[in-house]
């Protein structure tokens, strides 16, 4: 038990010694002590780093800013309103993609005969309402 311990404590610094990195002065090279790079050491003068990008960026009619690494662009002027059927409306409605892009849609007779029958129904229907409707007061 004692051996399996040692062998195992001289394994685990074996790894560790061979996974050490080399002094990063080794790999550098000499020193360079040129006449630039002494008088850019000395000078004083540091680069700036650069500017971080703003959280938020105003354009014209957007708003853009970065939450979760995600790019969100956000219009706010009316030329940039929402797309039809892409708001919550108060009744529903059913929005009829032919209408919303101005495409006409071919009718055979027989759809056309259908609308119409039911044009004449709804008429109809409105009248008989109409009547029914019609309170007669009587004085006396």
């Amino acid at each position: 038990m004692r051996t399996a311990m040692v062998a195992a404590l001289v394994l685990l610094i074996a790894t560790a010694a061979a996974a050490q990195q080399p002094a990063a002065s080794s790999t550098a090279g000499p020193p360079d002590f040129s006449r630039e790079k002494l008088t850019q050491i000395f000078s004083g003068v540091i680069e700036a780093p650069p500017k971080p990008e703003p959280a938020i960026k105003w354009d014209l009619g957007t708003v853009e800013f970065r939450p979760l690494n995600m790019r969100w662009r956000i219009g706010f002027l009316p030329f940039l309103a929402p797309l039809p059927g892409s708001v919550r409306r108060t009744a529903p409605t059913i929005m009829d993609p032919f209408a919303m892009t101005g495409t006409v849609f071919p009718y055979t007779p027989r759809t056309w005969r259908a609308g119409r029958e039911l044009s004449k129904e709804m008429k109809r229907i409105e009248r008989t309402e109409r009547e029914r409707a019609k309170v007669s007061a009587k004085t006396e």
